[in-house]
């Protein structure tokens, strides 16, 4: 489990630590291929500043007035496009961009009044200059105020050239001496630009083909490793209430066994003491005494056979094999057969009278049996029956008590297998059985076993279905028909 844990946590770090480096690398991209096309607006505008000085000092003939199609009117188009005023003013060109021109009114009365392509170029340039300064990092803020400083070199000496051919001086050898190499200084600090985010660029892109394929593997790994540490996680939960469910059962088997054979041996060692009693020394005890202990034996086997059929009816109910009798049942007769089996009549007022109810009078004995015994081990001191009837057709079997209640949270639980809800001292404790067994019987026969605590009473109530004609014939049939089945 350590383990997958730790191959998972490594996983996702390398797969995160992948993830930052694609994606700091593809911002890197961007950013240098925008850094190439504002250069390469630059280098464009350095172009047209280079052919209109050579124009100016006659270098390349015709190129005084713009050619090729740019009109005065497309032109005036770009220049309000680039911040330029269309009567040759300046715009928002480049801050610094003119430090080293002389005066602007120079500028305008000279090469900007006969060419404003040339205030397009220069105002291209700053523009760009401007947009590239947000984009260039720290250590590239040297060379890139180099290339600013060599432009507005350049453009000093356009407006030094265009005074020398407005005062008719040699501006062929000024063009040469001076200009061109200007302009051949600023080319190659632009080159050194171009080529130094060239380099950032094709680096970016290598790094970004360089971590696709751990990108391709790492990522389908993690979610393999995921899936299968979930399936983990959920079989070792699986195995953990499997073996809780284990353990309780282990330890509910033990103390299931313990406490049948608890009930067992009581009744057992009073049968086998009694027994031998009277196989040794039977003709020397008194009519009354051999007859006192024939009735303890008798009594203590109808205990032993009590446990044994709650047991047997538990364990048929479990497998669906139990079924029950549907003939009328005297609830009265039943109950006064029972307490008298139990020698507890004297005990346990029973009041009222039940119409005769439809079940099965052995089963509706076990039910008051489990009850009565109930009540008796855990129950009050005073004891008593209530037999009566419910508007919606049943008939029913009241036993109260003046003992302790069953707390609230218990009072379900009482009805389940193997279940109790006393543990006092001094007192006998019983398999948990005989309210669950009698639960069950009661349902099988139509009917409910319930319990209530009410005015100080422990109440169980046992509700079979009345026997009239139409009941007894549907609950035969029914009866009938579960037998067969368990056949």
């Amino acid at each position: 489990m350590l383990a997958l844990g730790l191959f998972l946590v490594m996983t996702a770090g390398t797969v995160l630590w992948v993830s930052m480096r694609n994606a700091a690398s593809t911002s890197s991209i961007g950013l240098e291929a925008q850094k190439e096309l504002l250069i390469s607006d630059m280098v464009s505008a350095v172009q047209v500043e280079a052919e209109r000085a050579g124009a100016f000092a006659g270098q390349i003939p015709g190129m005084g007035a713009m050619e090729g199609g740019d009109s005065m009117e497309s032109m005036a188009g770009r220049t309000e496009t680039s911040g330029m005023s269309t009567d040759g003013a300046p715009g928002d060109m480049a801050e610094g961009d003119m430090s080293e021109m002389g005066t602007s009114g120079q500028v305008v009365g000279g090469l900007l009044a006969d060419d404003p392509g040339l205030l397009v170029a220069i105002s291209s340039f700053g523009e760009a200059a401007g947009s590239l300064t947000q984009l260039t990092s720290d250590s590239e803020q040297q060379a890139f105020e180099g290339v600013i400083a060599a432009h507005n070199d350049f453009v000093a000496s356009l407006v030094a050239l265009d005074g020398r051919v407005q005062s008719g001086q040699d501006a062929m050898s000024f063009y040469h001496g001076n200009t061109q190499v200007l302009e051949a200084g600023l080319r190659a600090s632009l080159q050194d630009l171009q080529l130094s985010s060239s380099v950032l660029l094709q680096s970016a892109v290598e790094e970004v083909a360089s971590t696709e394929p751990l990108l391709r593997w790492a990522v389908p790994l993690l979610l393999l490793a995921g899936i299968v540490a979930t399936v983990y996680l959920v079989r070792m939960q699986a195995t953990r209430r499997r073996v809780a469910t284990l353990e309780h059962l282990i330890d509910a088997k033990g103390e299931f066994i313990a406490t049948v054979s608890h009930e067992l041996r009581t009744p057992i060692t009073a049968i086998v003491g009694f027994a031998d009693l009277l196989q040794e020394s039977g003709a020397e005890l008194t009519p009354s005494d051999r007859a006192q202990m024939v009735s303890v034996i008798a009594e203590q086997s109808g205990e032993i056979s009590a446990i044994v059929e709650d047991l047997l009816v538990a364990a048929r109910t479990d497998i669906g094999e139990l079924t029950v009798a549907a003939v009328p049942v005297n609830l009265r007769a039943q109950t006064a057969q029972v307490l008298e089996t139990l020698d507890q009549n004297q005990s346990i007022a029973v009041h009222g009278q039940a119409p005769k109810a439809l079940g099965d009078p052995a089963r509706v004995r076990q039910i008051l049996r489990n009850l009565f015994t109930n009540a008796k081990r855990y129950g009050g001191d005073h004891i008593r029956v209530e037999l009566g009837s419910h508007s919606d057709g049943l008939a029913s079997l009241v036993v109260t008590d003046d003992g302790d209640p069953i707390p609230v949270e218990d009072r379900e639980r009482i009805f389940e297998a193997y279940q109790r809800a006393h543990n006092q001292l001094g007192v006998t404790r019983s398999i948990g059985l005989g309210l669950a067994v009698s639960r069950r019987l009661a349902r099988l026969m139509g009917g409910d076993l319930t319990y209530r605590h009410q005015n100080g009473q422990s109440i169980f109530e046992l509700s079979l279905p009345v026997a009239e004609p139409t009941n007894l014939e549907s609950h035969q049939r029914a009866a009938a028909l579960a037998a067969a089945d368990a056949r």
